[in-house]
């Protein structure tokens, strides 16, 4: 089956960025379909860096991750500037993408993956254009959490990407929700049930394992060879609720002075994050670069405690950050700030204590008891590796997302 993708942060592992897309994608490759990604230049949390090390003076060209071949449309390298800065960054992929969609081999189903809205529906547009059927999986709701979250308050650019988000929804074959939450708020705005169906996130747990060797040299790289780290790894974004792990940081600092925190990534909130560790002296706290996605694990190994963390708003009940899964596979313990489904995954597995989205004082209470109870600690972890083995294996994720495709790319031909 020949399928095109358009998501626009689609980077190798030698880039820092989501790897559940890369890590679907080569799998699907490996069962013997033909993939073709439609992309910007760079990943979601580095932006301004070309996945491809460098930068090229065409609007689109062709590149290849292993069997996947890609084609990248020229970007604005202001993404993490501002507001302003990330859709400007939108208005250059919406204008290049259905230019790369056209270039693009023909394909038997494309697999549309929002956010942001804005390119993928002019990537839509283009995908109507050839006749192509359009498979939509949504990893956020657009414009729902935009708006929860203050980022989105114009009445007619609310209006205008509600439409765009309505028009996609309508025009696809089906459409596949990253969490239950998000597949749920879908059929409950009006979109028949048996268009709609839930394939969560997962991680590939025999690139994510514990391991001891790393853990080592990347705690004798940091001087951590005698702290407890409690670790926040991934995007440093409006949605991530970093304020709460500074204030329990400020907290940690007199009382529990060998506890480290320790954000890994990038993102829009980066800057207000170095901002707010100068101005409150928090020597307890290390802001550390984006590291390539084959790191991860190194670096999560290297952990002792993972956090994870989002805004207090309803959209988030619904949402399953992938860092949480990745903690799991690394067998690190995990304090989970987020309310919902997240919340359910740790409770049920036993792979940690949960603490509300707000409350840093707990937070900062949770950490200073798995630092003083390692036994417990190493059991948290083991168990929440077996449970993400059993219930978010990757293999399987690609066997149903090709399943979908196929049933779209079936119903075309008829």
């Amino acid at each position: 089956m020949r399928v095109l993708v358009v998501y626009p942060y689609f980077v190798d592992h030698h880039a820092a960025g989501h790897a559940l897309m890369h890590d679907t994608l080569q799998a699907l490759a490996a069962q013997g379909h033909e993939i073709t990604v439609v992309s910007g230049e760079g990943g979601y949390m580095q932006s301004g860096q070309p996945a491809t090390g460098q930068r090229r003076r065409a609007l689109v060209w062709r590149d290849a991750v292993g069997p996947i071949r890609v084609l990248r449309t020229k970007s604005y390298r202001g993404h993490q500037k501002g507001l302003l800065g990330r859709f400007l960054s939108y208005a250059f992929l919406a204008a290049l993408s259905p230019l790369a969609v056209a270039l693009a081999p023909r394909a038997d189903v494309v697999l549309l993956s929002p956010p942001p809205l804005y390119p993928i529906f002019t990537a839509w547009l283009a995908c109507r254009l050839r006749r192509m059927p359009v498979v939509t999986e949504v990893r956020d709701l657009w414009p729902g959490s935009m708006v929860q979250m203050g980022m989105l308050r114009n009445p007619w650019l609310i209006r205008l990407t509600a439409w765009m988000e309505r028009r996609v929804y309508d025009g696809s074959r089906h459409i596949v929700g990253l969490t239950s939450g998000i597949s749920q708020d879908i059929v409950t705005r009006g979109w028949p049930a048996d268009r709609v169906s839930t394939l969560a996130c997962a991680v590939d747990t025999a690139q994510l394992a514990p391991d001891p060797a790393r853990r080592h040299a990347v705690r004798e790289k940091h001087g951590w060879q005698h702290c407890h780290v409690l670790m926040y790894f991934g995007a440093l974004g409006e949605a991530n609720n970093l304020p709460v792990l500074l204030r329990a940081a400020r907290r940690l600092q007199g009382t529990y002075p060998t506890l480290r925190m320790v954000l890994v990534g990038d993102g829009f909130r980066r800057a207000w994050c170095e901002s707010e560790i100068r101005d409150a002296a928090l020597e307890n706290v290390d802001l550390l670069a984006a590291v390539p996605r084959q790191q991860a694990q190194e670096y999560l190994s290297a952990a002792d405690t993972c956090v994870v963390t989002l805004q207090d708003l309803p959209v988030f009940a619904g949402a399953i950050p992938t860092k949480l899964l990745e903690y799991m596979a690394c067998g690190r313990p995990v304090l989970c700030g987020v309310r919902g489904e997240a919340r359910a995954i740790v409770e049920t597995s036993g792979a940690g204590e949960c603490f509300d989205p707000e409350d840093d004082a707990r937070l900062a209470e949770l950490a200073i008891g798995l630092a003083g109870d390692l036994g417990r600690a190493a059991d948290l972890g083991a168990k929440g590796r077996a449970y993400v083995a059993e219930h978010f294996s990757l293999r399987k994720r690609a066997e149903r997302l090709g399943a979908v495709l196929g049933q779209a790319a079936r119903a075309d031909a008829r």
